[in-house]
């Protein structure tokens, strides 16, 4: 999986894959969930990569210890990104 992407889940929820790291050797997808009319909403989530032989699937991080750690990691990565913008 690409951020960037549009994945559908199992409820025929779309979400768009927004930003990827890897912690403690495994992906995870920050994503926001889109609505009807494939917009983005107000929801987002974090979803784990799982790969089981050829099959590549996601499952919604519950777990809010780990949510906080990812969030964080998502944060660095990104003030990262903006750091590194041209100045105006």
């Amino acid at each position: 999986m690409k951020i960037n992407t549009v994945i559908t889940l199992d409820d025929n929820t779309n979400c768009l894959l927004l930003e990827d790291i890897t912690h403690e050797n495994k992906k995870y997808f920050l994503a926001t969930i889109l609505n009807e009319k494939n917009e983005q909403s107000k929801d987002s989530a974090i979803f784990e990569e799982i790969i089981d032989g050829q099959d590549i699937y996601v499952e919604k991080v519950e777990n809010e210890e780990l949510i906080g750690t990812l969030l964080r990691l998502f944060t660095e990565k990104t003030m990262e990104k903006v750091k590194d913008l041209p100045k105006f």
